[in-house]
């Protein structure tokens, strides 16, 4: 938690540093938006004396796993010819094929 409050802060005070009127915007919007995630975190893995880290921690490792399981099933059944493997394929490439990042 010490290292997210040490990022928050040191994004923050570069936007600061960086004169200009949008970059203090900035810096007050990710102030106010990450302190309310924070606080949100910190109420969640305090929850019943720690035990909400805990929890938090068995919700994201079932849903690690269960994402990993099917990307082994799907490499599989593209190696076994899975026509319908096949199409996934294809349609999530022509997804990042079309996703465009936005910088700036």
């Amino acid at each position: 938690m010490n290292l997210v409050y040490l990022r928050l802060a040191l994004k923050a005070d570069d936007l600061f540093a960086t004169k200009g009127e949008e970059n203090e915007c900035k810096g007050f919007e990710l102030i106010e938006i990450g302190s309310k995630r924070l606080r949100n975190c910190i109420q969640e893995v305090s929850k019943d004396d720690g035990d909400g880290l805990k929890e938090r921690y068995e919700r994201e490792r079932t849903a690690w796993n269960l994402y990993y399981d099917i990307l082994d099933r799907v490499e599989n059944a593209l190696r076994e010819g899975d026509q319908f493997a096949i199409e996934l394929q294809e349609r999530a490439k022509k997804l990042v094929n079309n996703f465009r990042v936005v910088i700036g």
